[in-house]
């Protein structure tokens, strides 16, 4: 079963990202990360294609907050969260 899903979730990933090219990349600003993240509290990085996808690191498959990406480059194994101090003043 586990073994159909990742080939499902992969196929599907592929077909959305494959050929790609990457128009932007830059950490979350504190105003996205209040609403349109829901006062997410770890800023992470924000990959913009150029037809307009983006895709945000979660902590999670809920979105319950900003998440690390691991690489395989030496010079930069992993592209961290980065913690910022929110308040929900709504």
């Amino acid at each position: 079963m586990k073994k159909n899903l990742k080939k499902l979730w992969g196929d599907k990933a592929n077909k959305l990202l494959k050929g790609l090219v990457v128009k932007k990349v830059e950490y979350l600003s504190k105003d996205e990360m209040a609403h349109d993240f829901d006062w997410w509290s770890n800023a992470t990085i924000k990959i913009t294609f150029t037809n307009g996808l983006t895709l945000v690191p979660s902590s999670d498959d809920e979105g319950n907050d900003g998440g690390a990406i691991l690489t395989n480059a030496k010079e930069l194994s992993t592209i961290p969260v980065i913690y910022e101090e929110m308040k929900n003043e709504t």
